[in-house]
């Protein structure tokens, strides 16, 4: 299954969960269905990127709503500019809108935060990706944004990849602990399964030498501190920095092996409205 349907059907689950037995509002202004033809509109100039789910959840209620999309996904909008034309059961629309409208903004803010990274990264290349802690219940959907805006994406489900955290490290005493005991576990699983390491201190990550770790999230390190890890392993780890580094210097972090960048969940979260639903009939 592809991002996309991955993504859909974690929308669909939303859906249900949100509106369970009905949706008392609507259903109560409006108890018995009734044809409606709306548009929907962007608030603001932004890349759009999410309207096949929110076709799904508009067609959820009712599967005889008819969705036009006037826009392709990436497609930079300008303010006022209408992304679809919507027909058919006013209560599956509006519902379905209820349950979509935060979801199409999430999607579309998270397409054009990594757009505009990836854009600014390019010439060092260095990637952007999503963190590995993704909020449960979105993190299929924020994958899928992160991949339609050319960013990279990997599994984050905790049968899926080894992420060892200061907590894990904690439990177990040390973190050379935790990365011994958890190579000596996966064995022959090793060329499928990744591992990657959280560290908060710069010493942590010269445990990680010669050690079959894939990456290394130095969280909240400082710009100073990546230079002089770069120094240190001479290049040979894949370090992982979130947004506690400026767009503006990273650039130069390509001298101290990083390979990737991080991007800070918090980000994706601070979401206003996008677009707007407007009923004209």
């Amino acid at each position: 299954m592809g991002l996309l349907d991955q993504a859909i059907q974690q929308a669909e689950q939303l859906y249900d969960k949100l509106v369970g037995d009905g949706d008392l509002t609507t259903e109560n202004l409006s108890p018995y269905p009734r044809y409606a033809v709306a548009e929907i509109r962007s608030r603001k100039e932004t890349p759009i990127c999410g309207l096949a789910l929110l076709e799904t959840l508009m067609k959820r209620g009712d599967s005889t709503v008819i969705f036009r999309r006037l826009v392709r996904n990436g497609e930079v909008i300008k303010t006022g500019d209408p992304v679809a034309e919507i027909e058919g059961n006013g209560q599956a629309i509006v519902t379905g809108w209820q349950v979509g409208k935060s979801i199409l903004s999430l999607v579309s803010h998270i397409y054009s935060r990594v757009a505009e990274t990836i854009n600014v990264l390019k010439p060092v290349d260095i990637n952007v990706t999503h963190p590995h802690n993704l909020p449960v219940g979105y993190d299929k959907i924020i994958r899928y944004a992160v991949s339609s805006a050319g960013g990279y994406t990997y599994k984050t489900g905790l049968d899926e990849n080894i992420y060892l955290t200061p907590e894990h490290t904690g439990w177990v005493k040390s973190l050379k602990n935790a990365i011994d005991f958890t190579n000596k576990e996966i064995g022959e699983s090793r060329s499928v399964i990744s591992v990657f390491v959280e560290v908060t201190d710069s010493e942590e990550v010269v445990l990680v030498d010669h050690t079959k770790v894939n990456y290394v999230y130095c969280k909240g390190f400082s710009i100073e501190k990546i230079k002089k890890l770069g120094e240190t392993t001479k290049g040979w780890i894949k370090l992982i920095v979130d947004e506690t580094v400026p767009l503006t210097k990273i650039k130069e972090l390509r001298r101290a092996g990083v390979k990737l960048y991080q991007l800070n969940v918090n980000q994706f979260f601070q979401v206003e409205d996008l677009f707007l639903l407007n009923i004209k009939q």
